[in-house]
């Protein structure tokens, strides 16, 4: 749960936009019944605002959580509502009044209150979020990290730079400790200690920065390059540009800022239309797994998901077993393990729509890497160079490389080799409009597909 700060400002902002809510549902239930006198619903709404008002301020008991907030003020409109009816009863005049528009409004207000207060929560989590400081660190001690150092402080507010590390120690004076050498930075990386990890080695250690790239791109951390050093058989990388200084950014991801809003914005919008029109056809699959076979409806299994953290994703059970640990089958063709509608519900897609219910709780996305196996994952990070790149960002339910055709058992390194290239190609070349082909190009994948077992 969200928690709810109360201040006084904070409870007049918040009582305004109730009475704007309130008022603007009473102005769409008119305009939807094409009301002509719609003048007089202006007396009904202001009664029921003032009793609104009264109710909502009457105990000044504050909610610790935002489902205790939005009970408080489903409870206040409840009470404006009931009291309304009562002086419209006392003064005979609820037969001047359309009984449907008031229905309209009474379920508009409510879910109009409902979305403005989580609206306004999550305006100030984003606005908390976005003045948290950044944890760095530096790769190297001599005249190039100290320069760059001072500069990233002067020019990257909220930057907090936790210290140095270097093979050879610092040959400059550093404005942060000397933390270890970079095999330490690599194992503090993978504990997410830093977000980011700038680079700043001269041209004549740049074999050890190519190692230690090599080494970073297991780690969450974004990663970045100072160029002094040769950079063109960097792959994945970018030119960046932070207070003049020349970056090249190595691994980063691209949902940061307005991208990161949009991008789930665009989930919310995709998983809520999916949901409204799968809703009964999952509940029938539902029905259909649990009187076919024995066992849950829904598969949980874990798998990594943005910045390598674990995640439950959810599926209906497709087979007679429910694996989730080490040395997990891939399903194939004729699996003994599926269930009677299994191999349809996989050959169809429908097994993932759960999936839409992890991405409105932000852990999936509609379009991104699919996400493999905890077991697989660690199997294919040791063998191919860069795969942990792909948890840049979150997973997604469908992606590039599902859409060329690579979906399915992948049996051999070759296989997985170019799935990873096709889910990279994507986390650097992302757009609204490349997950709408996307998601338009995965739709006919739902007749069968040959690759889906």
């Amino acid at each position: 749960m969200i928690p709810v700060q109360k201040r006084p400002t904070a409870d007049i902002a918040a009582l305004c936009g109730d009475v704007l809510a309130i008022a603007a549902t009473l102005w769409l239930a008119c305009l939807l019944r094409g009301l002509d006198d719609a003048d007089r619903y202006v007396l009904a709404g202001t009664v029921a605002v003032s009793l609104y008002l009264l109710a909502a301020t009457g105990g000044r008991r504050s909610a610790s959580t935002l489902a205790g907030e939005f009970r408080a003020i489903l409870v206040a409109w409840a009470l404006a509502l009931g009291g309304l009816l009562i002086v419209g009863w006392m003064t005979q005049l609820t037969g001047h009044y359309s009984r449907v528009a008031i229905g309209l409004w009474a379920v508009f207000a409510a879910f109009g209150l409902i979305g403005w207060r989580a609206a306004r929560h999550l305006a100030a989590r984003l606005v908390r979020s976005s003045r948290r400081t950044v944890p760095i660190a530096i790769a190297g001690g001599g005249k190039q990290a100290s320069g760059f150092a001072r500069l990233l402080q002067s020019e990257f507010t909220p930057a907090v730079l936790a210290g140095f590390f270097a093979e050879r120690g610092a040959t400059e004076e550093l404005p942060a400790p000397l933390l270890g050498d970079f095999s330490a930075l690599v194992e503090r990386a993978v504990r997410r200690e830093f977000s980011a990890v700038f680079i700043a080695l001269s041209p004549r250690e740049e074999d050890s920065a190519r190692k230690l790239v090599a080494a970073l791109s297991d780690t969450p951390a974004n990663v970045y390059v100072v160029p002094s050093l040769l950079t063109e058989e960097l792959m994945h990388a970018q030119w960046v540009n932070l207070g003049g200084q020349p970056l090249v950014s190595v691994f980063e991801t691209p949902f940061v800022g307005i991208n990161g809003w949009v991008k789930r914005a665009e989930d919310v919008v995709l998983a809520c239309a999916v949901l409204a029109v799968a809703a009964v056809p999952m509940l029938l699959i539902a029905a259909a797994v649990k009187l076919t076979s024995p066992g849950p409806v829904l598969f949980r299994q874990r798998r990594h998901g943005i910045d390598s953290r674990t995640i439950r994703v959810l599926k209906f059970r497709t087979m007679t077993v429910t694996q989730d640990g080490r040395n997990i089958q891939q399903a194939c063709a004729n699996d003994p393990r599926l269930s009677p509608i299994g191999a349809f519900l996989r050959r169809t897609s429908l097994d993932e729509l759960p999936q839409f219910f992890n991405v409105l709780r932000g852990n999936m996305s509609v379009v991104g890497p699919r996400p493999h196996a905890l077991d697989h994952n660690e199997h294919y990070r040791r063998l191919i160079p860069g795969y942990m790149l792909r948890h840049r960002i979150k997973p997604g339910i469908t992606g590039w490389a599902q859409i060329q055709g690579l979906r399915g058992k992948t049996d051999t390194i070759e296989n997985m080799k170019q799935r990873v290239e096709h889910d990279l190609w994507y986390v650097n070349r992302w757009s609204v409009w490349l997950d709408l082909w996307i998601v338009a190009r995965s739709v006919p994948l739902l007749a069968g597909d040959r690759n889906a077992f």
